[in-house]
């Protein structure tokens, strides 16, 4: 469906989008925009409001997987819970859900057509369109709790317009600086920007920098602060890790990654805190975080040689990934690399080299990505098809070693969907 097409639609009699039109109406929507003036028109114009308890969760990293901890728990214990994350595997459906049931085509299209002529007449953004169709979906299917996932940063992101029961900061270091700022401090401020008035605060492990930032505005807010308390007596094995934390003696996750321990320990803090009103019995925690498993982080798609598919996107995560990695295996790490044109790659490619890892650089289908052209003075091999060089690493790895496929979220997503639908 053209642009022109979903412009030209003066009225619901007339308009001819259906529901196989909805992604390609979505993704007319999908521009460079990262400002709040006309979404803010936009909500005012239609006088939103959200009024169900909520979960808002930002961070640099990991922030997907608390969220995939809460929703699994809260729903095993028995409530109906909205959740909102970002991005999707295979289609805008699964960012929404409700007791993880994905939004439907025909909901997407009566919001769609309920709302058109004003998401055209203030240009909202593909992400401001879903979140705004998510939080009012959530509204009117009256869920008793949501969890929603920041976008980027906090501050103006588009899921940044409602008051949350708690807000979580996993971890702040540099990411999307053309957007949140060159600093700690700077992109520090903008996670903030979730913190309300009086509504708890819960912080993941940060330097003193993003912390001090954070504090200072939780204190101006009046927002009472909680930091996790650091797992310990990690196990880890290819099954997946054990580990204490809180009052939870050996809870296990079925995903093998160490710093998965932090992103549950966030988790059950959350839970800790919310539990007054959403109480969850000790045995519905332990089954329901075995239970979870996060598309893409740290997904084991082969055991001989060992592959593993992971999201990692800037140096911190980069340099979990490596150490999750070396705690599996003590043999030579081969790498898969694809990234956004915006991404530092020079600090992750030195950890990769820290790490005596051998590298091959490519790219994917995708409006973002880099290409070799976006590879200055780049010392590692380049091969335009990554299917080939995913075939071509794997065939040349010896059993003991390891093959990352990395470098972008995305990317990781497309080759995840790949790999597992061939299964």
């Amino acid at each position: 469906m053209t642009k022109e097409a979903c412009n030209a639609l003066p009225n619901k009699e007339e308009k001819m989008i259906k529901e196989s039109d909805v992604l390609a109406y979505l993704e007319s929507k999908a521009k460079p925009q990262y400002s709040r003036t006309q979404f803010d028109a936009f909500l005012n114009e239609v006088n939103f409001k959200f009024n169900r308890a909520a979960i808002h969760i930002t961070g640099t990293n990991g922030k997907g997987s608390v969220a995939y901890f809460l929703n699994e728990t809260l729903i095993n214990g028995g409530y109906k819970v909205g959740r909102f994350v970002s991005p999707s595997l295979k289609t805008p459906n699964e960012m929404i859900t409700i007791n993880n049931s994905e939004i439907t085509n025909a909901v997407f299209l009566k919001y769609i057509q309920r709302y058109d002529e004003l998401f055209v007449k203030y240009e909202l953004t593909y992400f401001e369109i879903i979140s705004f169709i998510a939080l009012t979906y959530f509204k009117e299917k009256r869920v008793d709790i949501a969890i929603i996932e920041v976008g980027m940063g906090g501050t103006i992101d588009a899921t940044n317009i409602f008051t949350p029961i708690l807000s979580i900061i996993t971890n702040v270091t540099l990411e999307h600086t053309d957007f949140l700022g060159k600093t700690i401090e700077e992109i520090a401020t903008h996670k903030a920007g979730i913190i309300k008035p009086k509504v708890p605060v819960l912080l993941g492990p940060m330097n003193e920098a993003a912390f001090t930032t954070i504090a200072n505005v939780a204190i101006t807010k009046q927002a009472f602060l909680y930091g996790v308390k650091t797992p310990t007596n990690i196990r880890v094995s290819l099954e997946g890790i054990c580990f204490d934390a809180l009052h939870y003696k050996n809870i296990c996750l079925s995903m093998p990654a160490s710093y998965e321990a932090t992103n549950a320990a966030l988790a059950l803090s959350a839970l800790e805190i919310i539990s007054t009103k959403f109480p969850v019995e000790r045995d519905v925690v332990f089954s329901s975080f075995k239970g979870v498993k996060v598309p893409a982080r740290f997904s084991i798609i082969q055991a001989k040689p060992l592959v593993i598919v992971d999201g990692a996107h800037n140096p911190a995560a980069m340099s979990a990934l490596i150490n999750s990695v070396k705690l599996l295996s003590k043999g030579a790490i081969k790498v898969v690399f694809a990234a956004f044109k915006d991404k530092d790659v020079k600090q992750e490619f030195d950890l990769l080299a820290l790490a005596n890892a051998s590298v091959v650089v490519t790219t994917f289908d995708h409006h973002r990505a880099r290409k070799e052209e976006h590879y200055p003075n780049l010392t590692y091999p380049f091969v335009s098809d990554y299917h080939q060089a995913i075939k071509e690493t794997i065939g040349q790895a010896k059993e003991d070693e390891v093959i990352l496929i990395t470098g972008s979220l995305h990317f990781a997503l497309q080759v995840y969907n790949e790999f597992t639908k061939e299964e």
